[in-house]
């Protein structure tokens, strides 16, 4: 059920990004060379804890510091090996060698080649050395890491936090699951659990009690450095998980009118000219439930009409003095915000894909949402319930097809985070954008993958085969 437990050589000196690995990639820059690259860019993209080094004169890929893959190049083809080579299936044929651990697949430049299964052969080989380098200690245990109190962490009860159905779902197949309860003030007694187990999903908000992730995302940059899978990477969040993400995506399909706005100079300058076209929204960069969400309307050339989205909060008028009172404090210490266009179409709701890596795994749909707009003269509404639904919505199948098929990929290649590298659980705000001929267009409007809790019954399975995959449990992927 575990697969085989191979042979470990371990490189303490594997660092993530090694100069002699670039500078060999560098100084092969024919065809073959190319080749040997795309290929080791792959091993790369394995998972956050692949570190490299230059072994025996060829790129070599590590699971922490134990090697698991290499490339080579010589006169006419490229050698993708691996150091379990001996003890992966190959259904395909793709493997050669008589050693007792080592194999290798060999590529020629136009020559035939299944490209899919080399790409499992080296995610399982990535896997296999994973479980084999965690040793005995660690077996496939998985922490599930949210915030909570001392007594919340004497306690450590599945069934008392918001994920006791999770829990549930990963002991019925065969996942051992524990919880992990954080707080900067025992951040060494959890490291010293993480390590003892093979995996980690992490539900913790930007900011939680006053508190930022400083110390979180360190310590999970750690774990990961020796080995646990985290999900999600602090990497991964800062390239995915913050509003700048709106800017980086404005050209794409599901983008919108985004810019990053640096200061307050900015603010009076650039945002203004801007709020001359119609209203605006900005966003603090990194943040959660609504707080430092601003829409700001321009009713004169010195009256603005601004709304907060945090809940509870009402329409102002104020001067732009007052507005840029407002917004200061998300500039202090080098913070800044993001700029969006207002979508009139808000109005229609919000739509949440959640996803379990690059795969829709159901759907919540919001009616009235924090910005709704009041009628006139009454007071804004209260945002209501968020309506979930699996996959499978009719409502929501355009929006799904986009996703799987063009949006994720495009999404990945603009933020440089490798499919293998997705949240196995996240989640992208939509709001319908302008009608277009072919049908409804969408803006994005956040993507959460901090503490993306709740979530709809239906990812809960996805994210159980996701889990089981990442930790070396199953052969196929979810």
């Amino acid at each position: 059920m575990g697969g085989p437990v191979i042979r470990v050589m371990r490189f303490p000196t594997a660092t993530r990004r090694d100069p002699a690995v670039e500078a060999w990639l560098r100084a092969h820059d024919d065809e073959l060379g190319a080749i040997a690259r795309q290929w080791f860019e792959v091993l790369r993209a394995c998972g956050d804890d692949v570190r490299e080094l230059l072994h025996d004169g060829q790129p070599t890929a590590c699971v922490g510091d134990a090697a698991f893959g290499y490339v080579d190049a010589f006169t006419a083809h490229v050698n993708v090996g691996f150091y379990g080579g001996s003890a992966l299936d190959d259904p395909a044929g793709l493997l050669v060698g008589t050693g007792k651990f080592m194999r290798h697949a060999t590529l020629r430049p136009g020559a035939p080649l299944d490209a899919a299964a080399l790409r499992d052969l080296i995610q399982r080989a990535y896997l296999d050395m994973k479980r084999s380098a965690a040793g005995p200690g660690r077996g496939a245990r998985l922490g599930i890491l949210y915030p909570g109190d001392r007594a919340m962490r004497d306690r450590s009860d599945p069934g008392e936090s918001r994920f006791a159905a999770l829990f549930r779902a990963l002991g019925a197949a065969g996942v051992a699951a524990e919880p992990v309860v954080y707080h900067d003030d025992f951040v060494d007694e959890v490291r010293a659990q993480l390590l003892r187990l093979a995996g980690v999903l992490a539900w913790h908000n930007p900011v939680e009690g006053g508190r930022t992730r400083a110390v979180l995302d360190a310590l999970l940059r750690d774990v990961a450095d020796q080995g646990v899978f985290v999900s999600a990477h602090p990497e991964t969040i800062l390239r995915l998980g913050t509003k700048d993400v709106l800017v980086a995506v404005r050209d794409l399909p599901f983008g919108g009118d985004a810019w990053r706005v640096g200061s307050l100079d900015e603010v009076r300058g650039a945002v203004m000219a801007r709020l001359a076209d119609g209203p605006r929204v900005l966003k603090q960069h990194r943040g959660h439930s609504g707080i430092g969400v601003w829409r700001i309307e321009m009713l004169d050339g010195d009256r603005f009409l601004l709304r907060h989205a945090q809940r509870g909060a009402s329409e102002t008028v104020l001067d732009l003095d007052g507005a840029l009172r407002c917004l200061a404090p998300y500039f202090e210490n080098g913070g800044h915000m993001v700029d969006q266009a207002w979508q009139p179409r808000l109005v229609e709701g919000m739509v949440r894909a959640y996803l379990v890596g690059d795969r829709v795994a159901g759907f919540g749909h919001q009616a009235v949402n924090a910005l709704y707009p009041a009628a006139a003269g009454a007071a804004a509404p209260l945002p209501g319930p968020r309506l979930y639904s699996g996959p499978d919505d009719p409502r929501f199948q355009v929006l799904r097809d986009r996703l799987e098929h063009d949006w994720v990929r495009m999404l990945c290649a603009t933020t440089g985070v490798a499919r293998e590298a997705l949240p196995l659980l996240w989640d992208a705000d939509f709001l319908p954008g302008e009608k277009q001929a072919d049908g409804d267009s969408y803006v994005l409007c956040e993507v959460n993958v901090s503490s993306v809790s709740p979530f709809p019954e239906s990812s809960i399975a996805p994210l159980v085969a996701a889990v089981r995959h990442r930790l070396g449990l199953d052969v196929a992927g979810p």
